[in-house]
């Protein structure tokens, strides 16, 4: 065998083995989810967001045109970008069957299983999480009761996330309810029984519009859960007597949260006490997380107005020497 014909047959061994890690692609894919016209052009073109997201790979890029999306979906993914193409140009409204984690958008990291394996991309294309960028996400729930939604983003099962500039409004029970769920976005979740088996999430919330949820704007809670959550408007119901909501809560957890440059309104529970039992609405709260000296940081550093407590803080106890 030649010099030539055993270099061609290497290159084709190389490109064979890149193709196999791959499953076939070596770069990243632009998808497009439009109703009509497609807005942008791209790789590949969907009717929903579920069905772009089902057939995406670590490091697509999914732009969706302007319209109403009345779905619910789970990324599994854990870099994929996903875009309303004109800010909040797309809305995504609930249906009336949601995630397994009752919510709009659900990102969880499970291992990816589909028909290929997780791709090879190009360092443009590689993202260091999930990013939810630009739409309408929206409530309320579609089916009349209580409890029926949990959250409009849920991050959680080790997922680490960006919702960057979304407005998300109406994630409550249809009508507003008692229920003790119903937030703008979720970040983990506390275990029942065993820290161990705690649901964490990390995220990266910032430029997000949050308003008439059930009981609370942003919720970040459980062991291993934090989020950065940066120059964010959280507006609640004010003065209803239905439930004491939350702008913003960290519960439950050993990591630090960073919360900075909120403007946070309109937390107000408007029922007397009961039985000598007074519960209170509050701009931000932290519950067993955080550290001494908190409180005052969080006063300085966010806007309050019409909360009924501007902001509580429990810290974690100090470890025992």
């Amino acid at each position: 065998m030649g010099k030539v014909r055993k270099t061609a047959v290497a290159a084709a061994v190389m490109v064979a083995a890149l193709t196999g890690l791959a499953g076939g692609r070596a770069l990243a894919s632009t998808r497009v989810v439009s109703h009509g016209e497609p807005c942008t052009t791209g790789d590949y073109y969907y009717y929903s967001i579920k069905t772009a997201v089902d057939h995406s790979y670590n490091g697509d890029v999914i732009e969706v045109c302007d319209g109403t999306y009345t779905e619910s979906f789970t990324i599994y993914q854990t870099e994929l970008d996903l875009e309303s193409f004109n800010l909040q140009g797309a809305t995504i409204v609930a249906p009336g069957y949601l995630t397994p984690g009752q919510a709009i958008i659900e990102v969880v990291n499970e291992d990816f299983e589909d028909s290929v394996a997780t791709p090879l991309v190009s360092p443009a294309a590689l993202q260091d999480d999930v990013i939810i960028h630009g739409f309408n996400i929206t409530g309320p729930a579609a089916k009349y009761g209580t409890c029926q939604i949990q959250a409009g983003v849920f991050i959680h099962e080790d997922a680490i996330a960006s919702v960057v500039d979304n407005v998300i409004t109406s994630i409550r029970d249809n009508p507003l309810s008692g229920c003790q769920q119903g937030y703008g976005i979720r970040v983990g979740s506390e275990a029942e029984f065993d820290e161990e088996d705690s649901d964490p999430g990390t995220a990266d919330l910032y430029g997000n519009t949050i308003s008439d949820y059930q009981k609370g704007g942003i919720f970040v809670d459980g062991e291993g859960s934090s989020a950065d959550i940066t120059n964010n408007v959280v507006t609640g119901t004010f003065k209803t007597k239905i439930i004491g909501q939350n702008g913003i809560q960290v519960s439950n957890t050993s990591l630090e949260s960073t919360i900075t440059g909120n403007i946070i309104s309109d937390n107000f529970y408007g029922q007397a006490c009961i039985k000598g039992n007074c519960y209170r609405a509050t701009g931000v709260l932290e519950v067993n997380a955080g550290q001494r000296g908190d409180l005052l940081k969080i006063w300085r550093n966010n806007t309050f107005s019409h909360n009924q407590v501007r902001a509580t803080i429990t810290p974690l106890p100090k470890p025992a020497k």
